[in-house]
């Protein structure tokens, strides 16, 4: 299983976002949005639903076809948990660790799951707009790409 981790400067125009942050008691409240995408060798073709960032994932995976398998958008605070199911037994979570660090980075605790256990976790400091990419290579050489971004 091989990992590869890639910061792309995205606009946030998929139907996957939602709405924009929330504000409470005047502090804006982060929209994370989290998701994974099949990526199968020597394909051509994308979900209607990543249409707004296939040109991305053709760039971090040439010459694959692209399947959304879930995705989930949610505003956070502190220590919340947004978690999204992938299918075969692979799921995605992550946990808002500060919404807005000193130089204005989104701070998530970044955690892949395969059959309940942790295979992969990491904190991810991000720009709000900005997606983070991480991508497994699955046994039959498909992979699995998960992204996480906050506005």
């Amino acid at each position: 299983m091989t990992r590869r981790h890639a910061l792309l400067v995205l606009p946030f125009m998929l139907g996957l976002l939602g709405p924009a942050s929330a504000v409470g008691q005047g502090v804006s409240v982060p929209q994370v949005t989290l998701f994974g995408v099949l990526a199968a060798p020597g394909g051509k073709g994308s979900d209607k639903q990543l249409a707004a960032i296939t040109p991305q994932l053709q760039r971090l995976l040439p010459n694959h076809s692209f399947k959304l398998l879930g995705s989930r958008s949610s505003p956070m605070r502190i220590n919340d948990t947004l978690s999204c199911p992938l299918g075969d037994g692979w799921g995605v979570e992550v946990t808002m660790m500060m919404p807005m660090d000193p130089e204005g980075k989104v701070n998530l605790r970044f955690t892949i799951h395969h059959v309940g256990e942790p295979s992969f976790s990491r904190v991810v400091r991000t720009p709000p707009n900005q997606l983070f990419f991480s991508d497994i290579t699955l046994a039959n050489g498909d992979r699995l790409v998960l992204g996480v971004g906050a506005r």
